[in-house]
């Protein structure tokens, strides 16, 4: 379930306007190892948060409500091309449903973000702001 809901989030982060080829489950790296200065996303694996079921009396599975959340980053040339980016991915999650074959999804919300960041490490600088978002799944 977890790579389904990968997949799905990827699929429509990218349909968003100027984010067609830029999510990425990992930053991007030239072949020295280098980071490649560009605008793009990382979407990490969205991870269960909670399994409403009676914790101490029932064992915990993905067969009833389970609530979803995954986080990602934006990293980008400059502190405007995060922001541009950040608002289009947002735009593609928040308030819509991501689905999956055999389950309903509740609508996505933003459950926690950052300022724009700068990395110094490299040079010229790169940028970045994480975000994370989250919504309840049931079976269908």
């Amino acid at each position: 379930m977890i790579d389904e809901y990968f997949t799905a989030l990827k699929t429509r982060i990218e349909a968003g306007t100027g984010l067609a080829g830029k999510v990425y489950d990992t930053v991007r790296l030239d072949a020295a190892g280098a980071l490649i200065r560009d605008n793009y996303v990382v979407l990490y694996a969205p991870v269960p948060v909670d399994t409403p079921q009676e914790r101490f009396s029932q064992v915990q599975t993905f067969a009833d409500t389970v609530e979803f959340e995954v986080d990602f980053r934006v990293v980008g040339v400059s502190p405007q091309a995060v922001r541009l980016t950040l608002s289009r991915v947002l735009t593609q999650l928040v308030g819509h449903q991501v689905a999956i074959t055999g389950r309903v999804p509740a609508k996505v919300t933003v459950s926690g973000g950052s300022r724009v960041r700068e990395d110094q490490s490299v040079k010229p600088f790169l940028y970045y702001a994480d975000a994370s978002a989250e919504w309840v799944s049931r079976p269908s």
